[in-house]
């Protein structure tokens, strides 16, 4: 008996290892995919010691949501030694951060993180379809110009964050780590660091030379960092409807109900998420079905009648969830050794779906900058680098934040005549088609964020709603409710512009950090560490013209002879305007690349001439012996001051016809006069014009001003004209022949 149940033992254990032994193939042949949480966290310590805390990091992010696991894998792509500290690496479950607008997305492919949308069931999202009043009419985003695949995204904020943070931790470099950011670690006003507890209660400290914190919109560390004041104007209340479809497939629907807008769009294939937005901090209760009577009684009326029906089973189903809409303006606090980013930095109403755009916009302006530096351990020169961070996002930043703003404010319902006026203004105004839809969506999408056609269309909707009250004839009444359209109008919008920055919004090149370099990198810019890969960030002159630069930028070269950034900047924008942006472009790439810096100099000279001497530019201030106007004309424009033509010249700058005449005796005295060093029988006739790559501004002074070297002011006056057509400028071609390349003044 005894052998039976031996048998029997030896038995079911052998069955026992046959079913683990399929058990741990078939694991292996899933690999990370049936649990993305568990991938991310099995990948926490790949490459780094997971008993070590400070293990050399060169970026400590806090945070692993949008932002951070963004921030990360760019940072990590670099080269960066990133450590990422995240509270819960679980797939997170919200109700916002589901609809990515065209804008973000092609930020998303710069940054390599497009096929993170894949694999989630997200959908294609093509435009917006408004409803009011059982109207309706489309709005499509203007995607002409792309690849068929660019439109928008929606989907599972989660999924789409799980998938970010599998491929931040599929790089050797990047460490996740699931654990609470406590404090930040400060030693002398400096950040080294931060405090954190694990996920099993031990506390630990991670040190790097820079701390990003990206811990969302209930960021407990921003206070440090920032002023934060945070306004919450509303509530979403949040619907997943199922098997349903909307009345315009692929797009998102916004209803302007009353108290204020109510938006679907889908998430996947079978879902669409229903937001109903509720003013105020309280919202109805859920727990004693207040919120079920508010939604099936105020909101189902005003749902279009294709998904009423969908809306009210998914009440009856009873996943309601709520969550305050929060908007902030940046406003930061420059801290050696730290940076905010994402929602703990900057928040605006998600009504128009931007969030994501503009953390993915912030990203790429962070990642340009920190691409040329190998060594981030000077922090105080680190701090005043990265204070062109802040600039330099203001444009695309400010114009989704505004537009958030203003448009929720414009949707909302109101007993005020004026802003009924100015709803109902908007609605039709965005219903013309055209410009007049396509530029706020546009707008909207984050494919045009400029801050001045944001405010034109918004006071042209102002002024539409104006017009309209006054049709057919405006009467004392209509009158008085156009003129406070125009002051709700302004009441809205002008506020937020404030706070946002009006000089850093619409001006950036006027803030000297706009222009900051990088700081000196001795060792390592010359001997770069292994895995880094050195990229040169955009030069001065294509960021005061918005335009990309490349390594093969035209105006990078002709800058390198002014000394500060500041000058670099106002010179390029002077000529941009004196010639024209393309005119001035064409013109420097027609000659050969090791001219362009001399002949830069030249347009930069005979520009200013002109202005201050209008009749005979910078040649008639030349013979007449007043080089130093032209002098402190060039001067004024590097240091960003104006110019204005001086009356006193323009009397006695009249050139005689004689005076760079074949073997004038005047001619040459007047050329030894203003320069010495000349040869005694130099000939201006003679002297052959080609513009010298030695150029360059000379260390020695006169009086108070720098000069050019002697040698270029005599090709600059040399290859002047003196006839009425003005002046021109001349270059030679490899015959040594002179060939006229533009006749530039008129």
């Amino acid at each position: 008996m005894a052998d039976h149940y031996a048998l029997g033992l030896i038995f079911a254990s052998l069955l026992a290892l046959f079913a683990l032994f399929r058990l741990l193939a078939k694991r292996k042949r899933e690999g990370g995919s049936t649990a993305g949480s568990e991938c991310v966290k099995s990948a926490i310590t790949r490459d780094w010691d997971s008993g070590s805390a400070d293990s050399n990091a060169d970026v400590v992010i806090v945070g692993a949501g949008v932002a951070g696991s963004a921030l990360a894998y760019t940072l990590g792509k670099d080269g960066r030694r990133v450590h990422v500290i995240e509270r819960d690496l679980t797939e997170p479950d919200r109700i916002v951060g589901e609809l990515l607008q065209p804008g973000g997305y092609l930020k998303l492919i710069e940054l390599g993180l497009e096929d993170c949308v894949e694999e989630i069931d997200a959908q294609q999202v093509f435009g917006y379809a408004l409803f009011k009043d059982g109207k309706n009419t489309r709005l499509s985003y203007p995607l002409k110009k792309f690849h068929s695949d660019i439109s928008g995204r929606s989907f599972h904020n989660g999924r789409f964050i799980q998938r970010m943070r599998e491929k931040a931790a599929s790089l050797t470099n990047v460490r996740l780590e699931q654990g609470t950011v406590t404090s930040l670690l400060d030693e002398n006003g400096t950040v080294k660091g931060v405090q954190y507890k694990t996920k099993d209660g031990e506390v630990l400290t991670a040190h790097a030379p820079l701390t990003i914190v990206c811990d969302g919109c209930f960021s407990n560390l921003r206070r440090s960092l920032c002023n934060p004041k945070i306004d919450i104007p509303s509530c979403f209340v949040g619907l997943v409807l199922e098997n349903c479809q909307l009345p315009y497939a692929n797009h998102g629907h916004v209803i302007l109900g009353d108290p204020s807008p109510i938006l679907f769009y889908p998430i996947s294939s079978t879902e669409i998420r229903c937001l109903v937005d509720v003013p105020g901090q309280k919202v109805p209760s859920i727990s004693n079905g207040e919120m079920a009577n508010y939604l099936k009684t105020v909101v189902a009326p005003q749902v279009p009648p294709e998904i009423r029906d969908a809306f009210i089973a998914a009440v009856d189903k009873g996943n309601v969830r709520t969550m305050p809409n929060r908007s902030m303006p940046a406003a930061p606090y420059p801290t050696p050794g730290a940076l905010l980013m994402g929602d703990a930095f900057n928040m605006r109403h998600p009504l128009t779906g931007g969030g994501m755009t503009v953390a993915f916009s912030d990203i790429v302006v962070l990642r340009n900058l920190l691409k040329p530096l190998h060594d981030l351990n000077d922090a105080t020169a680190l701090c005043k680098y990265l204070e062109s961070f802040y600039t330099l996002r203001k444009p695309v930043a400010s114009t989704i934040n505004t537009l958030a703003g203003a448009l929720y404010k414009v949707f909302c319902a109101s007993p005020d005549p004026a802003k009924k006026e100015m709803r109902q203004a908007c609605f039709d105004y965005l219903s013309l088609g055209g410009v007049f839809s396509n530029g706020p969506t546009a707008l909207l999408s984050g494919l045009n964020p400029k801050p001045l056609s944001l405010v034109l269309h918004f006071f042209a909707v102002a002024i539409y709603g104006v017009g309209r009250l006054m049709l057919p004839f405006p009467s004392p009444k209509r009158i008085w409710t156009g003129a406070r359209l125009i002051s709700s109008a302004s009441g809205i919008i002008l506020p937020i512009i404030k706070a946002e920055g009006v000089r850093q919004m619409f001006f950036p090149a006027t803030v000297p950090a706009y222009y900051r370099v990088p700081p000196a990198q001795e060792e390592t810019a010359s001997r770069p560490e292994e895995g880094f890969r050195t990229v040169e960030m955009s030069c001065n002159g294509c960021r005061v013209l918005r335009k990309g630069c490349s390594d093969k930028c035209v105006l990078r070269t002709c800058l390198q002879w002014i000394p500060t950034p500041e000058g670099q900047g106002n010179a390029t924008l002077f000529l941009a305007r004196f010639f024209g942006r393309s005119d001035l472009l064409s013109l420097i790439a027609a000659v050969p690349e090791l001219q362009r810096p001399a002949l830069f100099q030249s347009l930069l000279f005979e520009a200013c001439g002109r202005t201050v001497n209008p009749v005979n530019g910078a040649v008639g201030l030349l013979s007449t012996g007043n080089w130093e106007a032209c002098q402190a004309a060039v001067d004024t424009v590097l240091s960003g001051g104006s110019l204005h033509p001086l009356s006193g010249i323009l009397v006695s700058s009249v050139v005689p016809d004689d005076v760079f005449s074949t073997g004038s005796c005047r001619g040459q005295t007047l050329l030894h006069r203003q320069f010495p060093s000349l040869p005694p029988h130099a000939d201006p006739n003679n002297f052959n014009p080609s513009l010298n790559t030695g150029a360059k501004f000379s260390p020695k002074r006169r009086g108070k001003r720098s000069h050019l070297t002697e040698n270029w002011l005599i090709k600059a006056a040399a290859t002047s004209s003196l006839s009425s057509e003005g002046s021109e400028v001349a270059t030679v071609d490899s015959d040594g022949k002179c060939m006229k390349l533009l006749n530039l003044f008129t």
